[in-house]
């Protein structure tokens, strides 16, 4: 598996907390949307992981950008920073779980709407996946952590 298959699938997970966690026991047959980035194969492979991870009373279905204005309450599911924009702006009071996005990018938008905004980063600290890692296998004994070769000087022992 490489290493950006890998990522998402991590990151696919966490994102699937939040969403469950944000939205709690829905109805049977709970619509989601997925607003795709713009790629065609990074768009069929992330509806493709979280189809496979989600419940199935769950049903995830691609929109379009004109249609986003009319949901109402119910949650889109945005892949990377620019379908998450395109998002927020059509439509300011649908919940948002923002995939593949920056920190930086998500920290502002979720401190403007607290609770409707959710995001899978791209750039995980370090630290942070190590402890999450722990807190999900407490009985492992490694966890394994992703990162680029930029940081390389940080994980050499």
């Amino acid at each position: 598996m490489t290493r950006s298959i890998y990522r998402r699938a991590v990151g696919t997970l966490f994102g699937l907390v939040f969403l469950v966690s944000a939205h709690g026991q829905e109805t049977p047959n709970r619509l989601v949307y997925l607003a795709g980035s713009g790629s065609t194969a990074l768009d069929q492979h992330i509806q493709s992981l979280l189809t496979d991870q989600l419940r199935s009373d769950i049903t995830l279905t691609p929109i379009s950008h004109d249609q986003i204005p009319m949901i109402k309450n119910t949650p889109i599911i945005s892949i990377g920073p620019a379908a998450f924009s395109r998002v927020r702006q059509a439509n300011r009071s649908i919940p948002i779980l923002a995939m593949l996005v920056n920190k930086s990018f998500i920290d502002g938008f979720a401190a403007r709407s607290p609770g409707q905004i959710s995001g899978v980063l791209y750039d995980v600290p370090l630290l942070r996946q190590a402890l999450t890692g722990k807190a999900i296998l407490p009985q492992s004994n490694t966890v394994a952590i992703l990162a680029t070769t930029a940081l390389s000087n940080f994980t050499n022992p």
